[in-house]
């Protein structure tokens, strides 16, 4: 166990890319006209945020070499939510992959800056606990 907050790993889980024109034709539309992104991450029925999420943590912790019970903070930001409010995906997700019961763990659903919002509020986290 570590007696300071650091960020030691870092995870990605993204759902598998389709192109833009075959999705605007199963959708029945004309992609003649479309001249934005080519491609687009389209997520299976089985990727919800929080299982995503906790793919993502996995991949981070096995990238640090730190087990789940030596988290100290989750932060899950993100666009969309799995459940109705209140429910948490930090919550889920530090439940999902074992977190101690002293993990703090909160959501920022703020849409396309989450990440950027999610690490200055885990850079504040971190200077306050000597991290």
């Amino acid at each position: 166990m570590t007696d300071r907050l650091d960020i030691l790993g870092v995870g990605l889980a993204l759902p598998a890319a389709h192109e833009v024109r075959d999705l605007v034709r199963a959708a029945g539309g004309d992609p003649a006209a479309h001249d934005g992104w080519q491609r687009t991450g389209v997520a299976a029925p089985d990727e919800q945020p929080s299982s995503m999420a906790t793919a993502s943590l996995r991949a981070a912790l096995a990238d640090a070499g730190v087990a789940a019970d030596q988290l100290a903070l989750v932060i899950s930001v993100g666009v969309s939510r799995d459940y109705l409010p209140s429910w948490s995906i930090a919550a889920e997700v530090m439940r999902e992959v074992g977190a101690a019961p002293t993990c703090l763990g909160f959501d920022l659903t703020v849409g396309c800056l989450g990440t950027l919002v999610g690490l200055n509020t885990a850079l504040g986290w971190l200077l306050v606990a000597g991290g």
